[in-house]
């Protein structure tokens, strides 16, 4: 038992620290994806903007498919080959993926190459733009796959480094193409050439400068890859086909007004989705040792903290929905305010539900997580259809929330079979408890909120009046503390701040 207990403080720390890293990493993708943009809309006009804009997504979509599943499996085995000692299997894997993507990866760039001209009408890009998009592919597939190997090694702070090196000589060189008179062409190639330099910085993880022993390639295929494809296929197919399906059943503009409430809905997923990619890696070695314990331990920590963020989170953009359109969009998109609600809802059910999802796969249940994202796929679709002929953009919401509460349902449910996480029920309470005080003072204070500044100082009003909420109700513990000073060493810029929190708390806890 003591061991166990010294097990989880462990892996605990080891969540705080891929999480740190991984929130660090999000936050500079974030900046310098800004600053991207912001160069490019500065410097040319909509339609050249568009045209790098078409081609970098188109990249990215195509590389998702052409790494055929392997980034999942590598993030999955590479954790299970450390944790049974069998470096050299790690290595022949990270050889196997590169090999297998990059001959992929070749052969649609060699495709597109040949069929450039058919493409050109159909994608609505220049020939030389529809060029670098296939000659991207393989430096995007390389680079795709090299950051699924720093995350299977839990090196976060590597994959952060070497982001940043790359985001900074991104921009440096988009800049300097531009500067020679290379327009969009240079834009779209000093994006992708920069993950040249991030690949050279990887270079002695990607490779691991060791031999190799031999791997069941098959099994590999069969078991993680392929069933990790079809679970992406089917979220991508989600994700971006139903604002196909809004238009062809009810026209542009509800699709218009379902896509600005999606997307300032869309920060509520943020931190669940770092914490999961954080925790899987170590779920995978748990798995290795059957220790269901802490696994299960570390799922209720994640969950815990993931409904602790997100669920003020969703008050906060609900309520504020409206001054969050004038800020992000015209008042032309006011009416999108209806929807809110419902798509905020869904968001934090798929916040709940992530942790108890991605974490099927990472226990070595890939083909359970798929057979669960089909179910959800089908009871969406089923959904979806009648729900937007009938409500338009609102029917497609309530589908989409729907379809997320059986995600939820069917995740939780499958996840117990293998490892008996027992959620903390009182946890739950005390954060709707603090939820509903923080709505109650968002709507009595409503009616004096005009512009961005007030929108800025309520909320964080609101927020501080969760954060006290919970101490009256026990929520914080000492292992909160700790986690908040572990922080503080992690993230050295906020290091002063998390510890002065830390501290306070300590008295009243």
């Amino acid at each position: 038992m003591q061991q166990t207990v010294g097990e989880t403080v462990s892996e605990k720390r080891k969540l705080a620290s891929n999480t740190a890293y991984l929130f660090i990493n999000w936050g500079l993708s974030t900046l310098f994806s800004i600053i991207f943009w912001t160069v490019v809309a500065k410097t040319f006009l909509p339609e050249v903007s568009g045209i790098v804009s078409t081609a970098t997504n188109l990249v990215v979509a195509l590389s998702g498919i052409t790494l055929v599943g392997l980034s999942g499996a590598i993030r999955k085995l590479i954790p299970d080959y450390l944790a049974r000692g069998q470096k050299r299997k790690m290595v022949e894997l990270v050889h196997f993926a590169f090999k297998l993507t990059l001959l992929i990866s070749a052969a649609v760039a060699a495709v597109i190459f040949i069929f450039a001209g058919y493409l050109v009408p159909i994608f609505n890009l220049p020939t030389d733009a529809i060029m670098l998009v296939a000659a991207s592919l393989v430096i995007e597939a390389a680079f795709n796959i090299s950051s699924s190997v720093l995350i299977g090694l839990q090196s976060m702070k590597k994959l952060a480094l070497t982001n940043l090196a790359g985001h900074i000589s991104k921009i440096l060189f988009v800049m300097a193409f531009i500067h020679l008179g290379f327009s969009y062409v240079g834009a779209i190639f000093g994006y992708f050439f920069s993950f040249v330099l991030v690949m050279l910085f990887r270079f002695d993880e990607m490779f691991l400068r060791s031999g190799s022993e031999r791997i069941d390639s098959k099994a590999v295929m069969t078991n993680y890859a392929l069933p990790f494809i079809i679970a992406s296929v089917t979220w991508l197919l989600i994700q971006n086909g139903q604002y196909v399906m809004l238009t062809m059943l009810k026209g542009t503009e509800a699709t218009g007004l379902f896509t600005i409430a999606m997307l300032i809905s869309s920060p509520i997923l943020v931190l669940p989705s770092i914490l999961t990619s954080a925790l899987s890696p170590i779920l995978a070695q748990l798995s290795v040792k059957r220790n269901t314990r802490v696994q299960s331990q570390l799922m209720k920590f994640v969950f815990r903290y993931t409904l602790f963020i997100s669920a003020p989170l969703t008050i906060l953009i609900v309520m504020f929905s409206k001054n969050l359109i004038f800020l992000f969009s015209r008042m032309e998109y006011l009416p999108a305010s209806d929807l809110f609600p419902i798509i905020a809802a869904a968001s934090l059910l798929y916040a709940a539900c992530d942790v108890f999802y991605s974490s099927l796969y990472a226990i070595g249940k890939p083909k359970v997580q798929r057979n669960i994202v089909l179910a959800m796929a089908a009871i969406y679709v089923l959904l979806a259809v009648p729900l937007t002929i009938m409500l338009s953009a609102k029917g497609m919401a309530i589908a989409y929330a729907l379809s997320m509460l059986a995600l939820l349902v069917l995740s939780y449910t499958r996840i117990r079979k293998f490892v008996k996480v027992d959620i903390s029920r009182w946890s739950v309470v005390k954060i709707l408890v603090a939820s509903l005080l923080l709505l109650l003072f968002i709507y009595s204070i409503s009616g004096f909120v005009y512009g961005l500044l007030s929108v800025i100082v309520f909320a964080l009003l609101g927020g501080l009046l969760y954060l006290f909420a919970l101490v009256p109700l026990k929520f914080y513990t000492e292992g909160d503390l700790k986690m908040l000073r572990f922080f503080s060493e992690k993230i050295p810029v906020f290091g002063n701040a998390i510890r002065k929190i830390a501290d306070g708390l300590s008295k009243i806890i």
